[in-house]
């Protein structure tokens, strides 16, 4: 029954395993996350579209271009590579914070609209929500904006109940991972930064 169980589940379990190796390959600011990121994001297009998550499909699609941004962005600096230097961030202005957070809320609402009005998923609003708030949290990745682990903090911990909703036991096991490693991130994150870069580096500028 367990053989039969991962064999019908082969490519959610991979996807699993290579969102754990994601996942420590962030928090310890290496480049080669983007590059295990992309093969689970492709994976989890495949796991979410056979289940009704429509727009944790698209999240998915986003986020393996979005790999292919960042993985091009932290190369352009050695600090993202170097563990035992310190992490330089840019600072996060108030402008900037304002600018997400309406951001999040529009494609929120654009989300769940669409969501309940052309498919037929029966939890509109909550795939709406971790789907609008990944797509800022994972920009802000790219940018290496150290807040980026309070959205995946929220993100991680709500997701663990919309996948135990949908039967995917496995990726709510991972975000239940996630979530305990998004505290550990962030600390760690905190820990090793010196003073933030000011927003011209990286081309930060909104």
């Amino acid at each position: 029954m367990i053989t039969e169980y991962i064999y019908t589940h082969s490519l959610e379990i991979f996807g699993v395993v290579t969102g754990l190796m994601y996942i420590w390959l962030e928090i310890n600011q290496r480049n080669a996350m983007w590059i295990v990121g992309f093969m689970s994001t492709g994976v989890y297009v495949f796991v979410f579209a056979s289940s009704k998550l429509y727009a944790e499909t698209c999240l998915n699609i986003y986020y393996c271009l979005v790999s292919i941004y960042g993985y091009w962005n932290w190369r352009k600096s050695k600090s993202s590579t170097l563990i035992a230097e310190p992490f330089i961030y840019p600072i996060l202005r108030l402008k900037t914070g304002i600018i997400l957070t309406v951001l999040s809320l529009s494609l929120f609402l654009l989300f769940a609209q669409v969501l309940k009005k052309y498919t037929d998923t029966d939890i509109p609003h909550q795939d709406a929500l971790i789907t609008s708030l990944s797509i800022v949290g994972t920009w802000m990745l790219a940018k290496k904006y150290v807040q980026h682990w309070y959205i995946w903090i929220a993100v991680n911990g709500f997701s663990v109940y919309v996948f135990c909703w949908k039967g995917l036991f496995p990726t709510a096991l991972l975000f239940v991972i996630y979530f305990i490693l998004s505290w550990y991130g962030f600390w760690k994150w905190n820990k090793g930064t010196i003073n933030p870069v000011s927003e011209t580096m990286n081309d930060n500028k909104i």
